[in-house]
């Protein structure tokens, strides 16, 4: 029961944590077959949220044994399908314990269920996959050995692609690939259980590697973020592809990344000059604290900027009244992940989690305000559910104060702008002349999947 509680609830707080949310795939994943997830690892426990909110199938989760640290939250994790993994870090003495741990998972397989391992084994922030353990072909044989070779198992490789992991109203876009039927492995592992896992976990890194915008060298890493950023729109417009169609969408992100990866390896000169130039770009915009779309467009008419800011303020009492309901599970939120998360992996994760958690206090304690307080039934009901769609509004709201911010800038930085808009067009054909072609030689060689 509590499973699907927590489902629609993080469901709702992943879909407002992110701005736009694309997944394809869905089609490969097997009915009514025994599952292993295999997915890469960079956003700690929001990279199971969000393969867990977007599927059918109830998810059991691999999780690090320490945070089964109480006797309350063992109870807790284990009614969500949290199954404690015991790592060396956490104790040498405790390692013996994963038998009772890998038991559960073949148990699991036997009942059709879905597993989901990050067969990195590791979370780091970056844009590549780590090589892979071999844990997930450990579990998926030993099922097959514990079940005698009976299990029809799948093991679904998933890409999880985030643009900015830790930043709010950031983009995610999962891609999952076809499935790997374990049992063409079985003659393999009969003669040499080693071979088997060679061969499995060396096919999955690389079914895994190509669901994922796979960089090869960090200095690659912020300069495909600022370009995803400034050049990714023209690029649609230039190899004239749809933006909005999500094989297309993934194409283009990961064939961006393949390009700069192929520039970095064969022409050091032209990948620093591209650097530099985004670099400067990037900082000057920063300094004034513009987004290149303000650059892209051009400067908003006064008349325009006029009008907006009027709409702000007729619109600003609906803003106060929702800040009033909603303004500190969100900015308490944010406190909490800033004081308490050392690694940028867990960022998100708190966010999303004690927001979550904060905004479901607040709209029980302000809907039992409201049922006592409103007269009628009708006005009930309609104040607890006004009180997400303030939420909703604001989120918007924030937004559009944002923008008419930035656009009330380029008029201060009048000079600056007609500055970037040169910088940001030298760029624009700097990238045209060496991104541009490989991305139109990868397009020629995958028309196919482009169709």
């Amino acid at each position: 029961m509590l499973y699907p509680i927590l489902k629609f609830i993080m469901k709702t707080a992943t879909r407002i944590f992110f701005k736009e949310i694309r997944i394809s795939g869905l089609e490969n994943i097997p009915k009514d077959k025994p599952i292993i997830i295999a997915a890469n690892h960079n956003s700690a426990f929001m990279d199971a949220i969000v393969t867990a909110v977007f599927i059918e199938p109830q998810i059991y989760f691999l999780t690090r044994s320490d945070v089964f640290n109480t006797p309350l939250k063992r109870w807790i994790l284990k009614k969500m399908n949290l199954i404690p993994i015991y790592r060396l870090q956490e104790g040498a003495g405790n390692l013996h314990k994963n038998e009772q741990t890998f038991e559960d998972c073949y148990k699991l397989l036997a009942q059709n269920k879905s597993i989901l391992i990050f067969s990195e084994g590791i979370c780091i922030q970056e844009k590549r996959l780590q090589k892979l353990k071999k844990g997930t072909a450990r579990i998926a044989f030993g099922a097959q050995l514990y079940n005698n070779f009976r299990l029809d198992l799948q093991v679904l490789p998933l890409g999880i692609n985030y643009t900015k992991p830790a930043q709010f109203r950031s983009n995610l876009y999962l891609k999952f690939a076809p499935p790997i039927d374990l049992n063409s492995y079985t003659e393999l592992f009969k003669e040499d259980e080693n071979k088997a896992f060679t061969a499995f976990t060396r096919d999955l890194e690389k079914q895994m590697g190509e669901q994922i915008v796979n960089l090869k060298s960090k200095n690659t890493d912020e300069l495909y973020d600022q370009l995803i950023e400034i050049y990714l729109p023209e690029v649609f417009e230039k190899l004239k592809l749809n933006s909005a169609n999500k094989a297309h969408y993934f194409y283009v992100l990961r064939g961006m990344g393949e390009a700069l990866n192929e520039i970095h390896e064969s022409s050091p000169t032209t990948f620093e000059n591209l650097k530099v130039l985004t670099a400067a770009y990037w900082k000057r915009l920063s300094e004034i604290k513009l987004k290149d779309n303000v650059i892209k467009n051009g400067a908003t008419s006064f008349a325009v900027l006029a009008m907006k800011c009027m709409l702000a303020v007729l619109l600003f009492p609906i803003h106060l009244v929702s800040l009033v309901f909603n303004y500190w599970p969100y900015k308490l939120s944010f406190q909490i992940a800033q004081k308490t998360c050392k690694h940028i992996e867990f960022v998100a994760s708190v966010i999303i989690g004690t927001a979550a958690f904060m905004y479901l206090i607040s709209f029980v304690v302000w809907g039992v305000l409201g049922a006592y307080f409103l007269p009628t039934l009708s006005y009930k009901i309609c104040g607890f559910f006004i009180l997400p769609l303030l939420a909703f509004f604001s989120l918007h709201y924030n937004s559009f104060l944002k923008n008419i911010a930035r656009e009330k800038r380029s008029f201060t930085y009048k000079e600056d702008c007609g500055n970037l808009a040169s910088q940001r067009k030298h760029l624009s054909e700097e990238l045209d002349a060496s991104l541009l072609p490989k991305l139109k030689n990868r397009n020629t060689l995958h028309a196919a999947a482009l169709r």
